[in-house]
């Protein structure tokens, strides 16, 4: 007869035998369901409740699984994946009490984390509580050590020696993306790399889980979730069709209202967030889904594998629920603030409208509320759509339109040519292309510009000839000269003063002001002669590009007599179809990176040896139209009516009633 050991209590301790009886193991979402109780200061406190924020239960579960070597979570900011982390490293501290990292930013911000949230973590929950010692020695800033031998160390980006000499089984690093890789100039590695190697020695069963808000595309957290073997995303059942789809930003629908009624982005996003004026579209049946129907479906959401238009395609229903994946894999994870139940579309929708106008505010939505990485490259034109226009063309090369108000001619110096672009400007700041191209010298500057006159579109209007040159001061050296370019510019433009403006790009643009006069010095020689002051107009280049970029989207309505509506481009090409000038207009791209806190957002080719002349010379048309006052310019109809009348006088051989405030600088009249 055999008498079990619980059964004789002479044999063994009862206290004894419940600390050598193994703790029975769960998913760690269900330990943390049953053990997390959330601080009184959380959002919502008290027992740890997962219908909150259902997704985080697949996300801490995964990061457990058999064979899964390293988890990288994109995450949206302030949805509660940090703290899920947390019970994360509580529920190893009690099932597999190996040692562990963490990672953070920095030094200052870790020891924080650790003494402010993870250790009053561990004294907050019970089970983890009963566990710890008490000892100062034991709870560190930088260590929390375990009687049932697990250790946390802290570990931080700007430090290799914090990780030298610990070998783990796991690991986790929060802000991926505000890490910074250690020493001089990045030898050693960014911490996602260092942190892989002391996870060598446990082999398979090691696990590296990285977790941030990302920042751009080329940000160490966007390529972890790129370069992941598996990627899943958190799949709803729609309402409607009952298909499984990832929550997208462009299914996001929102009251547009007529325009008259829409007044500022604030205030039409004030008007949407007041009447809850927003919905989504499902991908797979188009079916308008509402904020409640939303709701329910993420309570129903489930980690799974979707295609592009993020529709679940079936090969991973639920991650969650894999017992093993393949040894070495890699889960990608991206989660965004639509999921969150306790944020409206409306709101999101709000936000979204409100940063319409700001590249911060916009950079700001699209990483810590979509949890989106953000394109860099924006506000690219395409070489077809530049010869679609050409083809479309109302006018052929060399006529000027008959609304034109003056004609703008613009110039970029190279070594040893120029790039120009001809463009008439009227009211509206709209504009057309009269001709462009290239010139070999400044007497053919001279011959094709200055002297040169294009047909009026109006017959009943004289040709045109420039009335102001823009000229890009340049800098290169042309091989055996004995004046820079910028010298010869200089003397060129001081022959020509009463219509040449040298123009050169500000260093360090002043606010608010994107073109002003200074001075530059021409010197004639090494024979003494004394410099020569030129008068020198310091442009915004960045700026005028931006407002090339969005003149070349405008569109001008028209209503005809009869109520009839048309729309005009307000950027205009002639008829000539030239693949020269397209690339040019495609080849440069606005770029926006991170600096610090901020951002900066700069116009750049898009490659080293990308030519991009012809597009200076637009950009430097956008300078010469605000220098020449188009954008005072009255109207449209009212200033063809007033050309009108002052046709009428010519025929009449009666003065002109001349219009205040409608003079070129110069003193012509604007009418032409």
């Amino acid at each position: 007869m055999s008498v079990a050991l619980a059964d004789h209590p002479r044999l063994i301790d009862e206290q004894v035998l419940r600390a050598w009886r193994p703790i029975p193991r769960t998913r760690p979402s269900a330990w943390a369901a049953d053990n997390v109780v959330l601080p009184l200061d959380s959002p919502i406190p008290g027992p740890l409740d997962h219908a909150n924020a259902p997704y985080l239960a697949g996300i801490i579960d995964v990061c457990d699984a058999r064979g899964v070597a390293q988890v990288n979570v994109q995450k949206a900011a302030q949805i509660g994946v940090s703290a899920a982390m947390r019970w994360l490293i509580g529920y190893w501290a009690m099932h597999d009490p190996a040692p562990a990292g963490l990672t953070l930013p920095d030094k200052e911000k870790g020891r924080k984390i650790v003494a402010g949230d993870v250790i009053p973590f561990f004294r907050d929950t019970a089970v983890l509580r009963a566990m710890m010692t008490r000892k100062a020695m034991d709870e560190s800033s930088e260590t929390l050590r375990l009687p049932n031998g697990f250790t946390l160390h802290l570990m931080w980006s700007g430090s290799a020696s914090s990780t030298a000499s610990f070998p783990m089984k796991r690991v986790v690093l929060d802000e991926v993306d505000k890490m910074r890789a250690w020493g001089r100039g990045g030898g050693e590695g960014h911490a996602v790399h260092r942190t892989r190697k002391r996870l060598r020695v446990y082999r398979d069963a090691a696990v590296q889980v990285n977790v941030s808000t990302p920042h751009t595309s080329h940000h160490m957290m966007h390529q972890l979730v790129r370069g992941s073997s598996v990627n899943l995303r958190y799949l709803v059942p729609c309402p409607h069709c009952g298909t499984r789809i990832r929550l997208a930003w462009d299914r996001v629908k929102w009251q547009h209202y007529p325009r008259e009624e829409r007044g500022s982005n604030e205030a039409w996003a004030d008007r949407i967030l007041a009447e809850h004026a927003a919905w989504y579209l499902c991908q797979a049946c188009d079916a308008p889904i509402t904020e409640q129907e939303r709701r329910a479906a993420v309570q129903l959401g489930l980690w799974g594998t979707c295609d592009d238009l993020g529709i679940a395609d079936g090969r991973i229903t639920d991650a969650a629920s894999v017992a093993e994946w393949p040894a070495g894999t890699s889960l990608g994870i991206q989660i965004s603030a639509l999921y969150c139940t306790w944020i409206t579309l409306a709101k999101l929708a709000h936000e979204y409208i409100r940063a319409l106008d700001s590249v911060e505010a916009m950079f700001t939505f699209r990483t810590e509320t979509l949890g989106e990485a953000y394109e860099e490259t924006r506000s690219r034109v395409r070489v077809e759509d530049i010869r679609e226009r050409q083809l479309q063309a109302p006018r052929a090369e060399g006529v000027v339109p008959a609304w034109a108000a003056c004609v703008i001619a613009t110039i970029d110096t190279q070594a040893d040519h120029f790039w120009f672009v001809l463009r008439a400007w009227g009211p509206e700041m709209r504009s057309a292309r009269v001709g462009h191209g290239r010139l070999e010298s400044f007497a053919d500057i001279d011959r094709v510009l200055l002297a040169g006159r294009w047909g009026n579109e109006d017959p009943r209007l004289p040709p045109w000839g420039v009335d102001i040159v823009l000229i890009d001061s340049g800098g290169t050296r042309r091989e055996g000269a004995t004046l820079s370019r910028t010298m010869e510019v200089y003397g060129w433009a001081l022959q020509h003063e009463q219509l040449v403006r040298a123009i050169k790009g500000a260093q360090k643009p002043m606010p608010g002001i994107f073109f002003r006069r200074t001075r530059g010095w021409l010197d004639p020689g090494g024979d003494g002669r004394k410099r020569i002051e030129v008068p020198l107009w310091l442009l915004d280049t960045h700026h005028y590009q931006d407002t090339l970029a969005a003149l070349m989207q405008r569109r001008i309505i028209r209503r005809s007599e009869d109520g009839e509506q048309s729309e005009q481009p307000a950027w205009e090409l002639n008829a000539r179809d030239d693949p020269e000038y397209a690339a040019h207009m495609a080849n440069m791209v606005k770029v926006a990176t991170r600096e610090g806190d901020g951002m900066t957002e700069s116009w750049r080719p898009v490659s080293e040896h990308a030519r991009i002349d012809l597009r200076d010379c637009e950009g430097y048309q956008v300078a010469g139209a605000y220098m020449m006052h188009m954008h005072l310019l009255p109207p449209t109809e009212q200033f063809m009516a007033l050309r009108e009348q002052e046709l009428q006088a010519v025929r009449e051989h009666r003065p002109a009633a001349r219009t205040g405030g409608y003079t070129l600088p110069g003193g012509r009249p604007w009418f032409g």
